[in-house]
């Protein structure tokens, strides 16, 4: 228990100071189990920040042998996994849309008919 004197120090029982203990040594033993076991890593990010690729989307689908993973099939033979949903109310990609992704970059720039039509970040899935 905490008693506060007239002089304002405070006095910590050595039952709190054992209680204060252990519950920063559970919290530091949390994080560097969940960091040990990769819970940090941002392997997903890592993935489209690394991948490349233009083309025109020539087939947009779910591919039930990758776990019904989103992919689109671009024109020059390229299929791609799609990080946004491809469902009617989420639409984001039609076909014969060119797009370019950069590398180092987490944004798909859209083409239609030859003309900048939007940015669709692939991390939050949001236009």
């Amino acid at each position: 228990m905490m008693n506060i004197k007239h002089n304002e120090e405070i006095q910590i029982s050595k039952i709190d100071k054992s209680i204060i203990l252990i519950f920063f040594i559970f919290i530091f033993g949390l994080i560097a189990t969940l960091g040990f076991f990769g819970y940090f890593n941002n392997q997903e990010r890592d993935t489209v920040l690394a991948e490349e690729y233009s083309g025109k989307v020539i087939e947009l689908f779910h591919d039930h042998k990758d776990h019904s993973s989103y992919k689109a099939k671009l024109s020059n033979g390229k299929t791609i996994y799609v990080y946004f949903p491809l469902e009617k109310q989420f639409e984001t990609l039609n076909l014969n849309d060119s797009i370019i992704k950069q590398k180092n970059s987490v944004y798909i720039l859209v083409f239609k008919n030859g003309k900048f039509e939007r940015t669709i970040n692939t991390l939050t899935s949001k236009d």
